[in-house]
């Protein structure tokens, strides 16, 4: 017998905390839960004003709740506006109380939330579309909120889902599915605490994250002039009024890729930035290249140039804009954008330019220009005749360098926040049998 039959034999997972080596017990759902009754208030029946008794509604378990959920003092928990039959009284929720979903649209039915942090005022729920289940015997806090969303479990869920376009799971299917859990309830208590404190850290970083994110959209309104000419935000020592210039007088367009099918594409040693990658980032990712033949026929790209996109589907998504900060030579640019260079004479931040680009207020003026019916498209004509504003090389520098730094620490959390929810999914994959 191989090392993995004997792990399945034994019934263990494949990764353990020390000390723990007997068999996981394996019994039916049924045997473990007694159902709960749910009730089917619609979304126009909640209220996050005000009431009395809060609703876990299925929709909030399939996209915004997590494996296990603090109830007191949580803003994400809608109240019913009605008042509650007293026949419902048996059915509140108390801690350690899954709700699982019954219904989706895809196969994330099943979806589960232990229900934690319950105080002694707080009254909650199972709402519409969702089977509350009340643990018969005491499980570890978290243990089984992770374990029912788990692999282990869920996998067991996909061959009893019914439907198509709208997938459910009945209580009498799942009343037969098998779980395996930790005889000692230690086991089960460090299992738990381990996901909750990993679920935990992900969301801090999420949240600062976020604070980042709206801090850098607030110094895009504030830090850069409006029509006057001076902005709401400054550093100190710079007090002049900031130059208005059209891109036109400072630089020159060029154009992307041209004379090209699909067949020259996938292959070559040159390589052009897709429209994705200036779409998506104000200072283009360096990586976000594809390969094509060299030809000296086209436009180079090079440190410093500004590339834009020419189409989209909606007006609010043309114009868009990314700087080129790479120096690898036969580097062209798509052909659903054209390139703008500054002429070399003139002073100005690359940082800062691609910020200017990104404000509230160019795309606004970018939105505009937009013409078009299904699809819309911007001149090369209309961009350059845009005015932008802007201040000493000092002051650009300072700008620049500011955001630049507040976007590099985004991106340090959301590398974080990807690397411990991989690390979670190698968890969940290893530590329940």
């Amino acid at each position: 017998m191989t090392k993995q039959n004997e792990k399945d034999a034994k019934r263990v997972p494949e990764l353990r905390f020390k000390g723990f080596t007997d068999d996981w017990e394996q019994r039916k759902l049924g045997e473990i839960f007694l159902f709960k009754r749910n009730n089917t208030f619609s979304r126009s029946e909640l209220s996050f004003e005000n009431g009395y008794v809060k609703n876990i509604h299925y929709g909030d378990i399939l996209v915004k709740y997590n494996e296990y959920l603090n109830v007191h003092n949580n803003s994400n928990i809608p109240f019913i506006i009605h008042n509650i039959p007293s026949s419902f009284s048996s059915s509140y929720l108390q801690d350690g109380d899954i709700i699982m979903a019954d219904t989706a649209e895809d196969e994330t039915v099943g979806k589960s939330t232990e229900i934690s942090n319950l105080s002694s005022n707080d009254r909650i729920l199972a709402g519409l579309h969702t089977i509350p289940l009340s643990p018969k015997q005491k499980f570890g806090s978290g243990f089984l909120g992770f374990y029912l969303n788990s692999n282990s479990y869920h996998d067991k869920l996909r061959p009893l889902m019914q439907g198509i376009k709208v997938t459910s799971i009945s209580k009498k299917n799942l009343k037969n599915t098998i779980l395996q859990f930790p005889k000692e309830f230690e086991e089960q208590k460090r299992i738990g605490k381990l996901f909750i404190k990993l679920n935990r850290t992900i969301t801090l970083h999420e949240e600062k994250q976020r604070q980042l994110e709206q801090l850098k959209k607030a110094l895009l309104q504030k830090m850069f002039a409006d029509e006057t000419g001076y902005p709401v935000l400054r550093f100190k020592g710079f007090t002049e009024k900031w130059e208005q210039r059209k891109l036109g007088e400072i630089g020159e367009t060029f154009s992307g890729l041209s004379g090209k099918n699909k067949n020259d594409f996938g292959h070559g040693d040159a390589n052009f930035i897709t429209y994705m990658n200036v779409f998506s980032n104000s200072i283009a990712d360096l990586r976000g290249t594809e390969h094509v033949e060299i030809d000296s026929k086209q436009n180079q790209v090079i440190y410093g140039d500004i590339l834009f996109t020419t189409s989209s589907e909606t007006p609010e998504e043309v114009g868009m804009s990314s700087i080129w900060l790479g120096h690898t030579k036969n580097t062209y640019l798509n052909s659903f954008c054209f390139g703008y260079r500054i002429l070399e004479k003139q002073n100005f931040d690359s940082y800062y330019m691609a910020y200017l680009l990104r404000t509230e207020n160019f795309r606004k003026r970018m939105t505009v220009l937009a013409q078009g019916i299904s699809r819309y498209n911007i001149s090369k004509k209309q961009v350059m005749n845009t005015f932008v504003n802007f201040p000493t090389m000092e002051e650009q520098r300072r700008i620049g360098k500011t955001l630049f730094l507040i976007d590099k620490t985004i991106t340090l959390h959301d590398k974080k926040i990807q690397y411990l929810k991989q690390l979670k999914r190698g968890l969940l994959q290893k530590m329940f049998v």
